[in-house]
């Protein structure tokens, strides 16, 4: 990589990347405990990065579109703690793809110490905690939530920015108690109620 960057051949390459490059072998050593998949190896090797910035150092090496939103995430939040509380966890899970919350999880298990001192006890919490919102089938995306625009609309709710709004406030308080999440319920919350038909 030096003999690259020191005939000056690394501007055609992407200089970004090699900025990046220089990390330590303390600091490459965690990359192993990754799983030999592509993203996450390449959001370990970017970790110090910003988000955008990983993202214009793949797309200058012609990386996948796939590759390089994974990454963008990953390298986005994983200093940022998670903490051991189940709305917190619904949270994070409804911010990123479903996919890649295993995927955050595992990351920051492998660089906890970077985290934040004493983050790997609580990670162990958050897993058990992520795994019992998941057997329970906690709702944690728009599809999942018991209304949609169709049905505030028909409710008497007009389109338009409002609308989306509306969904999202509905989410946040199914996110915080999902046991809210029932179509009369909701309805009445987004200040419907006498749009509720009965059924």
């Amino acid at each position: 990589m030096k003999r690259v960057s020191d005939t000056g051949a690394s501007r055609y390459i992407s200089e970004p990347f090699f900025k990046a490059a220089v990390l330590s072998k303390g600091e490459l050593r965690p990359l192993g405990c990754l799983p030999a998949v592509k993203y996450m190896r390449w959001a370990g090797f970017l970790r110090r990065e910003q988000g955008e910035t990983a993202a214009d150092i793949l797309r200058d090496l012609k990386m996948d579109c796939d590759t390089m939103d994974r990454v963008k995430i990953l390298v986005s939040r994983w200093r940022t703690p998670i903490a051991a509380e189940k709305p917190a966890i619904r949270r994070v899970m409804n911010q990123i793809p479903g996919d890649l919350f295993d995927s955050l999880l595992c990351f920051q298990e492998v660089f906890a110490g970077e985290v934040g001192e004493g983050y790997g006890e609580t990670l162990k919490t958050v897993k058990a905690l992520a795994e019992e919102i998941r057997r329970a089938g906690d709702p944690v995306n728009l599809k999942e939530l018991a209304v949609d625009g169709r049905d505030l609309m028909a409710a008497g709710m007009k389109p338009g920015p409002a609308l989306g709004k509306t969904l999202n406030a509905l989410m946040e308080q199914v996110l915080e108690r999902p046991e809210c999440n029932e179509r009369a319920y909701l309805l009445r919350a987004a200040g419907l109620e006498n749009g509720i038909k009965e059924s």
